[in-house]
């Protein structure tokens, strides 16, 4: 058993495009709408579903993208901070937290990868990974090995790790 994405799937990516000739699925991925508008891309991050809430369906997070000119990097603004995105190149891990109800966050982690901002802007987002650093469940044993690695190796992808197991005990 692995551990799975912050959706509860095996490591569904997100694809963010305004090219009309993208298909609109892939395979073990979400495409999210995109608008574009005076250098400026408006979308979201599709989190988790609301389960304190039935029927409000996912957890969302909005962001926009200044995209600058062809030899500028384009600026993400994401909950109140600003991260750069280069030009084909991953972003460090970033940290997000979707807050299903008053004074309750659930931690994500993911990173970016600006794939083209003309003619048409394209962006993928790795899968939502569980923040090892505040699991919101589960996903090492001791329960405390993975924030402690969190702490002294940096944030990681928990995406595919091997699920916990309780060891079992000698008769």
């Amino acid at each position: 058993m692995c551990v799975p994405d912050l959706k509860g799937g095996q490591g569904s990516f997100f694809y963010y495009s305004t090219d009309p000739d993208d298909p609109d699925e892939y395979s073990g991925g979400y495409r999210v709408p995109v608008e574009l508008a005076n250098g400026v891309a408006r979308s979201y991050i599709s989190g988790p579903e609301n389960s304190l809430k039935p029927g409000s369906g996912e957890i969302r997070i909005p962001f926009e993208i200044r995209l600058g000119t062809e030899t500028e990097d384009a600026e993400m603004t994401l909950a109140g901070k600003k991260y750069v995105l280069g030009l084909k190149k991953y972003t460090p891990y970033i940290r997000l937290e979707f807050k299903p109800g008053l004074g309750i966050k659930v931690s994500g982690l993911c990173r970016f990868y600006l794939i083209e901002k003309e003619p048409h802007f394209k962006l993928y987002m790795t899968p939502l990974n569980i923040d090892p650093d505040k699991p919101a469940l589960p996903i090492s044993y001791p329960f405390t090995y993975a924030p402690y690695l969190s702490k002294t190796q940096g944030p990681y992808s928990t995406q595919g790790l091997a699920g916990t197991r309780t060891p079992s005990k000698p008769e």
